[in-house]
């Protein structure tokens, strides 16, 4: 494979995580506040 087409298959996997990331950030923000809310040790 040439360079070129290595970062256009870079560049098109980083801009699939971006546009991914932007449809399900509300629902990542609430299962990471979820997440800080857990109790992990027991008294």
């Amino acid at each position: 494979m040439n360079k070129a087409y290595n970062m256009l298959t870079v560049d098109s996997y980083i801009d699939s995580i971006k546009a991914n990331l932007e449809k399900h950030s509300d629902l990542l923000v609430g299962n990471l506040k979820n997440i800080i809310t857990y109790n992990y040790f027991s008294e």
